[in-house]
This record gives C-alpha cells, sequence and structure tokens, in this order.
C-alpha cells in the first residue's frame, strides 16, 4: 500500500517541487533535523504550512506520525522516504474547504464566498457548517535526503477526510497507554488487598483511607497520596504526568512526589471498586481519558 502510493507520489513529486511551499502542507523549501522528522519536527512544519495555506482560516488540533519507511526507490539520485501520519483539523468560521486543488492531492485552500467551483472538483469540496467543525485525515508525505536534512517531495491523502473531534496526536495515543497501566496497577494492588483499591484501606493496613478529601464531584485532592503508597506496582513517576500537560513534572522519586507531579484525578470512596466496573476511577483533564474501576479506558472527547 505505501509502496503504490510513493510510487504515485513519485510521479507528481516533479510538479510539487515546482511549486511554492504555500501549495503544500509541508513547503518544498521546508527541511526537517536530520535522520527523518520526529513526529514534533512533522507536527510544526504542517501547522505552519495550514495556517498559512488557508490563510488562518483552518488550525491544527492534533498530529501523529504513525510510521516512517525507507523506500527502494530514488528521486533524483537520493533515498527516499515515506512518512504516514494522522492529523486533525479544525475551522474557524464556516466556509468551503477544497481538499485537493488544481492538480494537488491534498491541500487547504479556502474558497473564497464570491468564486465559483470552476477551478475547483465539487466532489472534492467540503463545506464546513459551523465553526469549530473538526475533520480528521490520513495521509503519507515523501522526503529526499538533503545535506542539511530532508526536503518534502510529495504528499497526498491516504483517507477522505471525516468529521471527528478525537484528537489524534501522539501525546493523546501516550496518555491512553499511561492511564491503561494506571488501571493495571489498581488492579494488582487490590489483589494484594482484599481487593479493595488504596482509598478504602485504612493507614494502619498499608492504605490511604484517612488521608481522603473528596470534593463535591467526587474527585479526591490527595491522589498524589493514594498514587504514593502505590509505588510498587508504578515503577515510575513519568507515568503520573501526561504527555500534553506543561504544568506538570514528573517527581524526582516516590518519596518526593507531590499534586504537582501528578496530572491525572482520581475519585474516591467505597463506591469506587473494582465491582463497579462501569464507574470511572481516575480521569485525564487534558484529553479527557478515563480509567473505568475495572481497570479499562475509554477514550475522551475532549477539544
Amino acid at each position: 500500500m505505501v509502496l503504490a502510493i510513493a510510487i504515485w507520489m513519485l510521479a507528481e513529486s516533479s510538479m510539487a517541487q515546482n511549486i511554492s511551499g504555500r501549495n503544500l502542507i509541508f513547503g518544498s523549501e521546508g527541511r526537517v533535523g536530520t535522520g527523518g522528522p520526529t513526529g514534533e519536527q512533522a507536527k510544526e512544519v504542517i501547522k505552519q504550512r495550514i495556517q498559512e495555506q488557508s490563510e488562518g482560516q483552518i488550525t491544527l488540533f492534533g498530529f501523529r506520525q504513525i510510521v516512517t519507511r525507507p523506500l527502494d526507490l530514488e528521486l533524483n539520485g537520493k533515498a527516499t522516504f515515506a512518512v504516514e501520519f494522522e492529523a486533525g483539523v479544525e475551522f474557524v468560521a464556516p466556509c468551503r474547504w477544497a481538499s485537493r486543488h488544481l492538480g494537488k492531492p491534498l491541500t487547504f485552500f479556502i474558497l473564497k464566498p464570491e468564486s465559483n467551483f470552476r477551478s475547483a472538483d465539487p466532489r472534492n469540496v467540503i463545506e464546513v457548517k459551523e465553526k469549530g467543525e473538526r475533520y480528521v485525515m490520513q495521509g503519507y508525505a515523501l522526503f529526499t535526503s538533503a545535506t542539511n536534512g530532508w526536503t518534502l517531495a510529495g504528499f497526498g491523502q491516504s483517507s477522505w477526510p471525516i468529521r471527528e473531534s478525537v484528537v489524534p496526536d501522539e501525546d493523546s495515543a501516550k496518555c491512553v497507554t499511561q492511564l491503561k497501566q494506571i488501571g493495571l496497577v489498581f488492579q494488582l494492588w487490590a489483589m494484594d488487598n482484599n481487593d479493595h483499591y488504596p482509598f478504602n484501606v485504612s493507614t494502619n493496613a498499608g492504605g490511604t483511607m484517612e488521608f481522603c478529601a473528596r470534593g463535591n464531584d467526587g474527585f479526591d485532592a490527595s491522589a498524589a497520596i493514594h498514587f504514593q503508597v502505590m509505588s510498587n506496582e508504578l515503577g515510575s513517576t513519568t507515568l503520573l504526568v501526561c504527555p500534553s500537560d506543561s504544568t506538570k513534572k514528573p517527581a524526582m522519586d516516590f518519596r518526593t512526589l507531590q499534586a504537582t507531579n501528578v496530572t491525572y484525578v482520581m475519585r474516591s470512596g467505597s463506591h469506587f471498586e473494582e465491582t463497579n466496573q462501569e464507574e470511572i476511577l481516575a480521569k485525564c483533564p487534558i484529553h479527557g481519558h478515563v480509567v473505568l474501576c475495572n481497570g479499562s479506558v475509554k477514550k475522551g472527547t475532549v477539544k
């Protein structure tokens, strides 16, 4: 699949290299670091190009670099790499989005109100009816090696944009993984403590019941203490900080763990046990992902 798309992109690449960077997600003049583009590098360049091409009418709300593959192909005698990605875009106002335009397989042009459809195939025009609408798509970008990094040779869609609000970025995916580990940690701790979570076990028996400080919403201000007692099962304090949370830093160790070292909020009380499987036990306030009392994770839809 990747190879077939790459061959098609190579056929388009001579045209792609001769047009302005404003006609691409990545500019033809754009460079990314040696060793291939990292997810963060690709995300920043994509964000800039979308803003430029749409004249600020489309913003990037999420990005995930899925995989980078070296191809057994050369372009102008240079090694070629295919980058598969998933991206989410949000619109600041109602508009008509030409997702493919002027012969280019992926664009972010906004058709002006006074324009007609003569310059754009109506099949590739998406009617955005409301401010804040979000779309997710997958695509491939083709890179060739350069003296100081990498150059975009061509790119295209591998899926039609669909209306979606789930952020498909790398941080969100990592957050889900961390919460799954935390869900397992609760279960492991309960197995050694008569099937109870730490906030339902007295401090005299190694729990944290006496430290509970529940708010009206059921979430406990002493989450750091509850996590602290499960340090053996957690293994690392980095699990407690969402990758998207710039306000929190992992503690050096569990002994020094404080609220400033924990992103995730936790509910406490006798009602929150593994037997009440569908109750929300913990939550990421950034992405909206939740851990249920049975240890499973449900992805959030927070914008």
